[in-house]
């Protein structure tokens, strides 16, 4: 017995997502079956105390195939997107990390994988393109790509393919745990539908191909709209409101959502889009609202949207030798040559004052923020550099006359040179 699967859509070595599961099984069995070189990736959650043992089961069935296996270890960090958000975000940064420049992941999404994402979608609000569920490739934030070969395959042709080849799996706990979301639409909801609409499943899995179908020409457009509201800045790339203000509501909601995971998160809900057009963005002129979305935050600032993403200080640095020093997670000092005097990194924490080159007085940090349109978000997170414990530069905002030789401050985000 043989499963209809396509051709691969790229070329590139394969490596299969194994849970050990029935499906992840039946894949990475059927993907063997073809003779085409490949490898696993188990990815250990540690999330309930069989996973050592589902760990040991992989290692077993990959060494019975010839196949090699790389199990990656991780902790899921919650987040504030949900304990199966959390899980899936870490998974696929374990997995991505497995991968090499060339390599193409095949995961075990099926039919019934497509239906319940749109059902989820659909009660979230996600929108219309949330409504074309998952593709059959795409790629992947790190530019690889993912491949899905079962997405037209019931779980009834997964399970004669699975009794046919004698296949062993293991049974995960929280695949029947109805506090799930996904485990409820599977055990409760469709069920249901399925008893007043026997082809249910059917019929939302074609809606889900048709929207992904006429997918490119909504993209296309969502993005020419984007483009006319949207601003890039030292800060991100943000989003003007007057100009979002003169489309129409539902274009607003779609530059909304098409902005958001332009900068690579996962499209906000109905809910958090109507929030952001009814009470952030008509908050009054002076007002700085702020909307939690995900693990990140919509925040509003002089007729500006802008997404503030979760931020920790990066460890101290004294900069002593050479001609850069690089700030993680926000950009790099430049000199023309290495300072003379070792340069202490802070940030700021109030109160502060700088002598700028060309001026005779001192001024308030509070001051020139305001005056170069820093978002008080940004403030505490903009890199200040001191010597001997007196402030000499501060990042796109400032510089002292005793500073490095032609001192510049290159933001990570688009690479733009400030003094």
């Amino acid at each position: 017995m043989r499963l209809p699967l396509p051709s691969a859509p790229t070329p590139g070595a394969w490596v299969v997502a194994y849970s050990g599961g029935r499906d992840s099984t039946v894949l990475l069995h059927a993907l063997w079956s073809t003779g085409q070189p490949l490898r696993a990736v188990h990815v250990h959650h540690g999330l309930q105390p069989a996973a050592d043992s589902f760990a040991h089961h992989c290692r077993q069935t990959c060494k019975a195939l010839g196949i090699a296996l790389d199990v990656r270890h991780v902790a899921v960090c919650r987040d504030g997107s949900g304990p199966e958000a959390a899980a899936r975000t870490a998974r696929y940064a374990a997995l991505s990390a497995a991968l090499g420049d060339d390599d193409l992941l095949i995961t075990a999404h099926h039919a019934q994988d497509q239906v319940e994402t749109l059902l989820a979608r659909l009660l979230r609000g996600s929108g219309l393109d949330g409504l074309g569920g998952i593709a059959h490739y795409r790629t992947s934030p790190s530019g690889r790509g993912v491949w899905r070969p079962l997405l037209d395959c019931w779980p009834a042709q997964l399970a004669a393919y699975a009794v046919h080849h004698d296949l062993r799996w293991v049974d995960d706990p929280h695949n029947a745990d109805p506090r799930f979301q996904r485990v409820w639409l599977r055990q409760t909801v469709l069920p249901m539908l399925s008893s007043r609409h026997p082809g249910v499943a059917s019929t939302l899995s074609d809606l889900a191909a048709e929207v992904r179908a006429t997918a490119p020409m909504r993209k296309a457009r969502d993005a020419a709209l984007r483009h006319q509201c949207e601003r890039p800045g030292p800060w991100g790339t943000a989003l003007l409101i007057p100009r979002l203000l003169a489309l129409p509501r539902v274009d607003q909601q779609r530059v909304l959502r098409a902005w958001w995971a332009a900068q690579g998160g996962a499209p906000p809900g109905a809910a958090a889009v109507a929030s952001v057009l009814d009470e952030v963005v008509p908050a009054r002129a002076d007002g700085q609202p702020a909307l939690q979305i995900g693990p990140d935050t919509l925040r509003r600032y002089r007729q500006c949207l802008y997404r503030d993403r979760s931020w920790s200080p990066p460890a101290a640095q004294t900069w002593r030798d050479g001609r850069e020093l690089s700030v993680p997670g926000l950009g790099r000092w430049q000199a023309a040559q290495a300072p003379t005097r070792p340069l202490q990194l802070a940030f700021p924490c109030g109160g502060e004052r700088i002598l700028p080159a060309g001026e005779v007085h001192h001024r308030r940090l509070k001051q020139l923020f305001q005056q170069h349109g820093v978002p008080p978000w940004q403030r505490p997170r903009t890199p200040l550099l001191l010597a001997e414990g007196r402030l000499v530069a501060v990042a796109g905002v400032a510089v002292a006359a005793d500073a490095p030789m032609a001192l510049k401050w290159i933001e990570h985000a688009d690479d733009a040179v400030t003094t």
